[in-house]
């Protein structure tokens, strides 16, 4: 049995695969992984979308609690009372970890203030505000 064509012409590769022949066909690649997203760094911006019910907002004050977001960092913020117009709102909102304190160090001070206190655990951040 030959490995022939119609026509008198060579089988191609698949063809003769299907025929019982051999062909070197490297197996397809695998595609890259996708990169990794980026770092969010404290201070850096970022932007989340959600909603908000809210039952208890008056004329001239809107009460809401915040979702959970996805980092830490300066956060603007942008309201629609209808969930078509949008207005910036102004300022911006820094987000922290949680801290958790382990240690306070010294536990003893005088009633009269003054003692320098030592706070440690996770989620300080490095701040000049708190040196």
């Amino acid at each position: 049995e030959g490995a022939a064509a119609a026509g008198g012409d060579t089988a191609t590769g698949a063809e003769a695969a299907a025929e019982g022949g051999e062909e070197d066909i490297p197996p397809p690649s695998p595609d890259p992984p996708p990169p990794p997203p980026p770092a969010l760094e404290v201070g850096s911006k970022f932007s989340v979308s959600a909603s908000c019910s809210t039952p208890g907002s008056k004329g001239s004050e809107l009460n809401f609690v915040m979702p959970k977001l996805p980092g830490v960092g300066a956060l603007s913020m942008v309201l629609s009372m209808d969930g078509v117009n949008f207005i910036s709102v102004p300022g911006e909102i820094q987000l922290y970890d949680r801290i958790n304190i382990d240690a306070i160090a010294p536990t003893l001070g005088s009633r009269r203030g003054g003692t320098a206190l030592q706070l440690t655990g996770p989620g300080f951040a490095a701040s000049p505000q708190l040196a």
